[in-house]
């Protein structure tokens, strides 16, 4: 069967023992191609998924989708690995492989959902405002609402086209250390 025959079985909840098997032979050998076909699917719809296998290869690889997707997979389904929590602030830091920022901005939005907020996640978030990259950016305002306690359905997305926060709260920017505009 082709990744993409088992990834539509992930997602309809038809999948099998082989399936499941082929998703952790894949993630031990590293197999890009098959875990890029399968690892959304894979986190999205499997009740039991293989964490250390998930864990141990977004630490080595260095392919930002599916690293990407496991960092956000895992952080939706709440984990509270340590091993895990290690490897978003890893990638909130920023890794040299990750050119256009995906898994970075993916390690932000996982904040939240991974650590407690405390003053060096402040730090980090301060730092990640910084970026360059707007989308680091609006990834940073995000996970800074989460923190400030913000219902996820009234968090504002981000930067403006002018690349200064929209309509944020002046309390949140000044937690932030951002100016007003």
């Amino acid at each position: 069967m082709t990744p993409e025959h088992i990834s539509e079985r992930f997602r309809l909840r038809r999948y099998t023992p082989s399936d499941l098997h082929a998703m952790c032979v894949a993630l031990g050998n590293r197999d890009v191609e098959f875990v890029c076909a399968t690892v959304a699917s894979y986190l999205g719809y499997v009740e039991k998924i293989d964490l250390r296998a998930l864990v141990s290869y977004a630490r080595v690889v260095t392919e930002p989708y599916s690293v990407g997707e496991i960092v956000s997979g895992l952080a939706m389904r709440n984990c509270n690995d340590s091993d895990f929590r290690e490897l978003v602030l890893q990638f909130a830091q920023g890794v040299k492989w990750d050119s256009e920022q995906y898994v970075r901005m993916k390690a932000y939005f996982a904040l939240p959902r991974t650590v407690d907020c405390t003053a060096e996640i402040k730090a980090l978030l301060r730092k990640g405002y910084r970026s360059d990259n707007v989308t680091v950016r609006d990834a940073v305002l995000v996970a800074a609402q989460e923190y400030f306690g913000i219902d996820f359905t009234d968090i504002q997305w981000g930067t403006g086209d002018d690349g200064l926060p929209g309509k944020m709260p002046a309390e949140l920017l000044a937690w932030l250390g951002i100016p007003e505009a």
